[in-house]
């Protein structure tokens, strides 16, 4: 009997976008919406808005100009934070933003740098602005899922190549 609640637990907690699966699409754009939503919508951690911004940060850096569209839209509207979003989209790297939200901004940034590594002061930063393990695992879960959605082909995103 444990054996049938075990594997009727393990249906229900898989991954949403297996074979078969009719969310799925050839293109792969329903592997990428599903993993961003478990990104997205995971328990404990940074808020939606800040995991936005986080994203916003990565999309900025790697020039991904439809993406940073799509994520300033959704970190202004969960952050109901106009003016950090705005800075990020005109200031860049390195960023004028202190505090918490600086600190997801420069991270976010650094982690999708090509040739760039966390330094000590980055790591010091996290932990000075007390970002517990759950917080810094969606900040590096949401920057590697922003940046591997910036990197995949346009075509696969059902837009132009310039956009980004």
């Amino acid at each position: 009997m444990a054996q049938a609640v075990s594997t009727e637990r393990s249906a229900q907690t898989g991954p949403r976008w297996q074979a078969g699966d009719s969310r799925t699409s050839n293109d792969g754009r329903g592997e990428v919406a599903a993993l961003g939503a478990a990104i997205l919508y995971r328990g404990d951690g940074l808020s939606r808005g800040e995991k936005a911004l986080a994203a916003l940060a990565v999309s900025v850096q790697t020039g991904c100009a439809a993406d940073s569209r799509h994520f300033a839209r959704e970190a202004a509207r969960l952050t109901k934070d106009r003016r950090t979003v705005d800075l990020v989209l005109e200031e860049g790297f390195p960023s004028p933003i202190t505090g918490r939200r600086g600190t997801i901004v420069t991270t976010a940034a650094r982690l999708a740098t090509p040739f760039q590594n966390l330094r000590d002061a980055d790591l010091q930063r996290l932990h000075l602005d007390r970002f517990d393990p759950e917080e810094t695992l969606d900040l590096l879960l949401a920057s590697a899922f922003a940046t591997l959605h910036n990197r995949l082909p346009a075509v696969s995103k059902g837009r132009d190549a310039k956009e980004g």
